[in-house]
């Protein structure tokens, strides 16, 4: 359904114009700093030999994603973009990107996707809405739960199921939850832990997607995000390895940070977990 201007306003309506071009421009400059930053990363992780000391640079890497997530953030809410991008992005990237922008990423089980491309209009904006949904599972429950995402099937259109079997929520919450997934109206002052989820929201919007919060059959919440039809398609090449993603060069841009930095932080344990054998 069509939204109409009043539901796309953005939290920098409220903000005198010049100042508000100002701080979008800053968003802007910040994020292009944080893609300076990974592409240095890069240089220094292919240079390092210390296994101690490239453990340390793979943590910077995962905080500077998790930067560009905030700056992305920023952006979104003075409802102007800080990234773009053209080419189709492998739904298999898209979820693994969304994981890599939480900081408790282990705690996320992923899927294996359906061999299908995001449109690019979109990926970047899905892989941000799904890091709040993710994030937000996970602040919600004990550090000893695991969030699993549920692989997405495709019947009209795509969903992807974000499930914390560990979360019960009452009726008010969950009503006042998918209201701010809605995105009709920004968090009151003492709703700062919900802004992710008005991210979320307002990004849902941008592209026509939905997402809502239900009681699980199989206990739990879970998070349904529903894509349309219109915004994937068939993938047309063929995914690559771990060990590409690894070996690769990352592109300047968030997705590319995103997914190397988690490939390079799951190689790492998994030679760790070799070398104890």
């Amino acid at each position: 359904m069509p939204t109409s201007d009043d539901d796309h306003r953005a939290i920098g309506t409220d903000i005198d114009a010049p100042v508000g071009r100002m701080i979008g421009a800053l968003a802007r400059r910040q994020q292009v700093l944080v893609n300076d930053v990974h592409v240095l990363l890069d240089e220094l992780e292919k240079d390092e030999s210390d296994p101690t000391r490239l453990e340390r640079l793979f943590r910077v890497d995962h905080l500077a994603t998790l930067l560009g997530r905030s700056t992305a953030s920023l952006g979104v809410l003075l409802d102007t973009s800080t990234h773009t991008m053209s080419d189709p992005l492998r739904l298999a990237d898209v979820l693994q990107a969304s994981v890599a922008g939480v900081h408790d990423f282990r705690r996320v089980v992923l899927p294996t996707a359906p061999e299908l491309d995001v449109a690019g209009g979109v990926a970047l904006d899905l892989v941000h809405l799904l890091t709040e949904i993710i994030d937000y599972s996970l602040a919600s429950s004990s550090t000893d739960t695991v969030v699993d995402i549920d692989p997405p099937h495709v019947d009209g259109q795509t969903v992807i199921r974000v499930w914390n079997p560990a979360l019960a929520m009452p009726d008010g919450s969950l009503w006042a939850i998918n209201s701010m997934l809605r995105a009709v109206d920004p968090p009151g002052d003492d709703g700062q832990e919900s802004m992710g989820l008005y991210v979320a929201g307002r990004l849902a919007l941008r592209h026509g997607l939905t997402v809502q919060l239900a009681r699980a059959e199989d206990g739990g919440t879970a998070a349904a995000i529903r894509i349309p039809a219109t915004l994937v398609a068939s993938s047309v090449t063929a995914p690559p390895s771990p060990n590409e993603y690894v070996g690769r060069h990352r592109r300047e841009s968030v997705v590319e940070s995103a997914i190397t930095s988690l490939a390079l932080l799951h190689h790492r344990a998994g030679m760790l977990r070799a070398g104890r054998r």
